[in-house]
């Protein structure tokens, strides 16, 4: 790990820097990650961060590590056709917030799926190779790429050279 006096916080900040989606209260931070603008249901990540909490016996690199690999179990064992399913209501469509059909449900919850890996993504690129700091004033100045942009470059870089 690069950033040795990393904090777990951090990650935090630059989820809040990056997305604006981070809720805290007290010792408890949650981590929303809404499929578009307007989802009324995110998908959440919670974290108690007190003496109480689950990391409470870490040290700060090793909260930051946990935190991490948090979010990519949450990508890994996220179930795109359960998400849509509690989101239906019992006629089979959207409920208040969600799309109406059980299609665009449907697509609403691959977007989130893609939205948690890209969170993990960058959170992880960040934390292990990059400046912290640097990346969450950034962010702060509007400088950062989309989920969206993010994933299309990530994806360019890592595609084959067509002769």
């Amino acid at each position: 790990m690069n950033n040795t006096s990393f904090k777990a916080d951090m990650i935090f900040q630059l989820a809040e820097a990056r997305w604006g989606n981070v809720n805290r209260d007290g010792d408890y931070v949650e981590i929303n990650i809404h499929s578009n603008v307007y989802d009324t249901h995110p998908f959440t990540l919670s974290y108690n961060m007190g003496e109480d909490g689950d990391y409470a016996d870490y040290s700060e690199a090793e909260k930051a590590e946990l935190i991490l690999e948090s979010i990519k179990a949450a990508y890994q064992d996220f179930d795109v056709s359960t998400e849509t399913y509690k989101l239906l209501d019992e006629n089979g469509h959207g409920i208040e917030g969600e799309p109406y059909e059980m299609c665009d449900v449907y697509k609403a919850q691959e977007n989130v799926q893609v939205m948690i890996e890209c969170t993990y993504d960058i959170l992880s690129d960040i934390y292990y190779n990059g400046d912290i700091e640097k990346e969450i004033d950034k962010c702060k100045n509007m400088l950062c790429l989309s989920n969206r942009e993010y994933i299309k470059n990530k994806r360019t870089k890592n595609e084959p050279v067509k002769e």
